[in-house]
């Protein structure tokens, strides 16, 4: 059975309609704007070279890093309190429900709370 030209010129335009209906277009949300913000100074906040990068605390308030003499945490304005020691600190993260820190130092994991308290090791299979 053929169908009609006409049919055929309606029918696809109605197909492709009915398959688009369905998609959605959805757009992540554009960046925002960088140009009103301006550096008013720079300031150094430790003067000591870190070996880990430096994270900030989930609130925002304080934030971590690691030297060649241990793990610190800072509060802008304060100077950067010692925590815990450390051989060879790497990595730092925080927890953001439990208020602990987790180091990687010299292939362990440890976990301690910001002012150095209850520090211990995970004990993991191998190498962190």
């Amino acid at each position: 059975m053929s169908r009609s030209p006409i049919a055929a010129r309606l029918l696809v335009p109605a197909l492709v309609a009915l398959t688009l209906a369905g998609c959605a277009v959805r757009r992540p949300p554009s960046p925002e704007s960088t140009r009103q913000l301006r550096v008013a100074a720079v300031r150094r906040v430790v003067d000591q070279p870190a070996l880990s990068p430096a994270v900030w605390s989930p609130d925002g308030r304080r934030f971590a890093y690691a030297a060649a003499g241990g793990v610190y945490v800072v509060v802008p304005e304060q100077p950067p309190q010692p925590i815990a020691p450390a051989r060879v600190p790497t990595e730092l993260a925080w927890s953001a429900r439990l208020d602990l820190l987790a180091v990687v130092d010299g292939g362990a994991v440890w976990v301690m709370r910001p002012d150095g308290a209850g520090r211990h090791r995970l004990d993991l299979p191998g190498f962190a």
